[in-house]
């Protein structure tokens, strides 16, 4: 194993007379980096003597002159580029060429075998209206809690990996007896909450195992994060990094991808709390890691393109079964429903459909009106296509948008919002979660004068970790979220919210469907009981544990 990102590709292994040093160097080059400092050679043939005369590096292994510097920045992956302005300012010719490399390197892989994966922040609790962290509201304060997401998805939209959740806690409470298909979901931790070179190489590791499985080679293309830089060489993926600095210029799910699942996302958001405020609860913004992962998840689904290219909400015959629902006295909604899953069989997702039967349930002023409502709602595009050029906004996204905005506005008509009105800019992106599109750094809270010594002491305490010195030990438990019942007990909940539905119930319009819900649900996790059950043999029935 060598001791920089470079090694593994390196033809030649390269002589590291003080690894300790290499490695403090590349440190304070990343802090400078990220402090938007500009570092030449000068510089780094004087900080290398600092840092040689904190290790206590003996004066016939140190280096001199400036013969060292390529070797340096080639094994850590360093590169020299012609700085620019602001944001702003940046040449649009450099923006030209990548996109044009970019293309060529595509041009010889098909468009489904092309993936660009992206991270990006989640305040996954924090209300639509966050200038209510700024006010003193009995007492109560803002939830700072943070995770990570990493999306992927191919060129044509027509295929999605399983978002990778990253947060703080190894096993939150609420996770424990989770259902098993909640195994599916991808999640790992550490303390910063953000992608590391571990978390990356795992990933890429099994998704090289799943493109060797089904025989296919792709190309995907990530930003030039130091995270993204992993030892582990796949077989079936080329993985392409875009040029630094260039990202928001050429990235696809920058493109708008992110903001429409955040749009998704909040709106959920919004709609929770609205349930949870007609149900009389004071902390209607209140939800746990898992409720977020699963609304996340639901997010993610809804701006994804199904298999054949085309999204199955603009279906003509589907959007025809529902104009029936409108007008025909006959037809109830399971009816309804049923008729669209035989239509689309398993592209049918419930969440694509929910709003369209929800508006012809709730219209009272007749027929022709809820068919009207079906009119406005229907649209004619909701999704682009993945391509790697700036474009006009997506109809999908504006749409996400405007329902964000109405739910925001319920919200605040029920006194739950309270302040200035904010913009969709702010709800969607707000500042907090932009700071957190970069990762957050070891060194952020060191003053200059301590920072070489603070990158001394960190990188002796890693040294001590990977000698066995030191045990480092993570929390693996959140404080705040709450374990889930066992079956069992969820198995017995549902039979007493199916007699108490049956029993008070009586006024309740879908009494009935929620009675049919619960029973499927608790016929799902005594299905589910039954398959994890483990066999028990005759002889471990009647020997002793004790014996065993």
């Amino acid at each position: 194993m060598t001791s920089y990102p470079g090694g593994a590709s390196a033809k030649r292994e390269r002589v590291v007379t003080a690894p300790d040093v290499d490695r403090a160097l590349f440190l304070w080059v990343k802090r400078m980096e990220e402090k938007r400092e500009t570092v030449n050679g000068p510089m780094l043939m004087a900080k290398r003597q600092q840092f040689e005369e904190e290790f206590s590096i003996p004066e016939n292994r140190r280096l001199s002159g400036i013969g060292w510097i390529p070797g340096f920045c080639r094994a850590w992956g360093l590169k020299e580029y012609r700085l620019h302005g602001e944001a702003a300012s940046v040449d649009l010719e450099q923006v030209a060429k990548e996109v044009s490399r970019v293309q060529k390197v595509a041009s010889t892989y098909k468009k489904e075998n092309i993936f660009n994966l992206d991270e990006t922040g989640l305040w996954p609790f924090a209300p639509p209206d966050r200038g209510l962290a700024t006010k003193q509201m009995s007492g109560k304060k803002t939830n700072k809690f943070r995770i990570t997401i990493a999306f992927a998805t191919n060129a044509t939209g027509t295929e999605k990996l399983n978002p990778l959740f990253i947060g703080k806690f190894k096993k939150p409470r609420c996770f424990k007896n989770a259902p098993a298909s909640f195994k599916k979901i991808y999640y790992r931790a550490n303390k910063k909450a953000w992608m590391t070179q571990e978390i990356f190489e795992e990933f890429i590791r099994d998704l090289d195992l799943q493109m060797i499985k089904e025989k296919r080679h792709i190309l995907l293309l990530v930003d030039n994060f130091s995270a993204h830089t992993v030892n582990y060489e796949p077989r079936n993926i080329r993985v392409e990094f875009f040029e630094p600095n260039l990202t928001s210029f050429v990235q696809p799910l920058d493109a708008g991808i992110i903001r429409c699942f955040k749009a998704h996302y909040r709106s959920r958001l919004c709609r929770r709390a609205l349930l949870l405020d007609d149900a009389g609860e004071s902390d209607i913004y209140k939800l746990n890691l898992l409720e977020a992962i699963m609304m996340s998840r639901e997010a993610w689904d809804e701006i994804i393109l199904p298999p054949d290219g085309q999204d199955v909400r603009a279906d003509p015959h589907a959007w025809a079964i529902l104009r029936e629902f409108a007008v025909s006295p006959s037809m109830a909604l399971p009816d309804a429903e049923e008729k669209l899953k035989a239509h689309l069989g398993d592209q049918y997702q419930p969440s694509h459909w929910s709003r369209a039967l929800q508006v012809v349930t709730e219209c009272e002023d007749g027929p022709f009106k809820a068919q009207k409502l079906l009119e406005e709602l229907a649209p004619t595009c909701l999704q682009s296509r993945l391509t790697i050029k700036l474009s006009a906004r997506p109809p999908q996204i504006v749409s996400a948008e405007n329902k964000l905005m109405e739910d925001v506005a319920a919200l605040r008509g029920r006194n739950r919002v309270h302040g200035e009105p904010f913009s969709i800019e702010e709800l969607v992106n707000p500042a907090e979660e932009s700071l957190m599109e970069s990762p957050p750094s070891l060194f952020d809270d060191i003053p200059d004068r301590s920072l070489v010594g603070a990158i001394v002491d960190y990188v002796n305490h890693q040294k001590d970790i990977e000698s066995g010195e030191v045990i480092e030990i993570e929390s693996d438990e959140s404080d705040d979220d709450e374990a889930l019942p066992t079956r069992k007990e969820a198995m017995d909940i549902c039979a007493q919210m199916e007699r108490v539905v049956l029993g008070l119930g009586a006024d309740f319009t879908d009494s009935l469907s929620l009675t049919t819900s619960l029973r499927q649900f608790r016929a799902h996790l005594v299905r589910e009981d039954l398959q994890n059950a483990k066999q028990t043999s005759l002889l471990q029935y009647f020997t002793p544990k004790s014996a065993a």
